[in-house]
């Protein structure tokens, strides 16, 4: 029996595999080659800063458990759920939002998951006990498990169906979408990346200075 090479796309469509892949692909650089310098720098920061807030709200919480402990009385054994609530909400819903944001558009799950992320950033500085903290750092961690994916979020797979149709799926991110295969890619992506270990590094300095001067604030309203 002979077999079908079909391409499906997210919203159900096939599509011919070779002419179309082939139209789609000059569409895309066609539509880079009219895109501004200024719009791709913003599209790459944009999406590089989601990932170094995302790494940047572990590392900023971890440095300053032992003064957040102190200061709203959290016993020293339920101080890590401050920082393995974010990561563990975050982690758990990634392939889902993932997945909604390739069923309901890429932006749109950006946009709510970053608004999503600074509510819960401001409620966790109005919390005045450990467990409204924790639970406030776990929906914080969900605005994270929403922007992640729909930045960078590719995955390209095929499934052969019972009829013996090879179905390809493709679902690209933000990136990925904005920029085909290239050289300008390879830059986007690893732009991309190093916004984690910046995200560490920076977390980890403003969690310090924040703990800092707020301590000394504290002290000072003692007096």
């Amino acid at each position: 029996m002979s077999k079908e090479h079909t391409q499906a796309t997210p919203a159900g469509g096939e599509l011919d595999s070779p002419i179309n892949d082939f139209n789609l692909e000059k569409a895309k650089q066609h539509d880079v080659a009219q895109r501004s310098l200024l719009r791709s720098i913003f599209i790459v920061v944009t999406c590089t800063a989601a990932m170094v807030v995302n790494i940047s709200n572990t590392t900023s919480v971890s440095i300053s458990l032992p003064t957040i402990g102190k200061d709203i009385d959290i016993q020293e054994d339920q101080l890590q759920w401050l920082a393995s609530a974010y990561s563990l909400s975050s982690g758990c819903l990634l392939l889902f939002f993932g997945r909604l944001a390739d069923l309901y558009g890429r932006k749109k799950a950006f946009m709510i998951g970053s608004l999503c992320q600074i509510a819960f950033s401001l409620g966790c500085g109005f919390a005045n006990d450990g467990l409204s903290l924790a639970v406030l750092r776990g929906f914080q961690g969900v605005g994270g498990a929403a922007t992640i994916p729909s930045a960078v979020q590719y995955f390209d797979f095929c499934i052969l169906s019972e009829a013996g149709v090879l179905i390809h799926f493709l679902q690209l991110g933000m990136l990925a979408h904005a920029f085909p295969p290239s050289r300008s890619r390879s830059i986007a992506f690893a732009t991309f990346a190093a916004g984690a270990p910046v995200g560490a590094a920076f977390g980890t300095i403003i969690g310090g200075v924040l703990t800092q001067l707020t301590a000394c604030v504290i002290n000072s309203s003692h007096r």
